[in-house]
């Protein structure tokens, strides 16, 4: 959170789910993860950041974003984007939500 806010962005909501090991992060089902998302929605809130490389996301992002309106970015997501970006491949996958649309 800290380096969110001071690289100026303002964090509404945080939710940690309090799992050591990163492993077990693994093993969660995104549809838990969906519910955690909608859960730190809030209407001032202008995107949401999933911030856990380990976390089964990529296939909820798009219905996310739909359904809260909001980009929804996760961190793999991100690291998967500016690989590519680097790499100058443009065919990029379908499904993984509006950042793959910059």
């Amino acid at each position: 959170m800290n380096f969110l806010q001071g690289n100026g962005f303002e964090v509404s909501k945080i939710k940690g789910l309090g799992i050591i090991k990163n492993v077990d992060t693994g093993k969660l089902p995104s549809h838990f993860i969906y519910r955690v998302v909608k859960e730190v929605d809030t209407p001032d809130s202008e995107g949401i950041l999933i911030g856990c490389t380990n976390v089964n996301s990529i296939d909820i992002i798009e219905k996310l974003e739909k359904d809260l309106d909001k980009p929804v970015i996760s961190v793999t997501q991100a690291a998967m984007w500016a690989a590519l970006k680097r790499l100058k491949i443009s065919d990029v996958p379908e499904g993984c939500g509006s950042l793959f649309k910059y």
